[in-house]
């Protein structure tokens, strides 16, 4: 027994179909480009909220990539650390912000 999909295929003209699958592959163009847009901003964020916190690209006292926050504490993250720190949220926003100005 056929699905009515088939059926419905099956009964399309040549032309019909060419248009149909036109539409089809654009729209999954436009999902990819959504897709690396999404991603392009959000890396993009999450530069600039590097940059927001002054983070300075060095190396630990293994040799290995880190990042460190230039506050003389010596607070040292890597990549994936600093990213699971700004996807939770988990430094405020107003890190260093004077207390008697006021934030929206």
């Amino acid at each position: 027994m056929e699905n009515t999909f088939d059926i419905i295929i099956q009964s399309m003209t040549d032309e019909e179909w060419q248009k149909l699958k036109l539409k089809v592959e654009s729209m999954k163009a436009f999902q990819k480009v959504e897709a690396f847009k999404n991603k392009r901003d959000f890396a993009i964020g999450f530069g600039e909220w590097l940059l927001k916190h002054s983070l300075v690209a060095s190396y630990d006292d293994e040799g290995s990539s880190c990042w460190v926050v230039p506050d003389g504490k010596g607070d040292m993250y890597n990549t994936q650390e600093l990213y699971n720190i700004y996807i939770l949220g988990t430094w405020d926003d107003c890190d260093g912000c004077d207390e008697d100005e006021d934030y929206e």
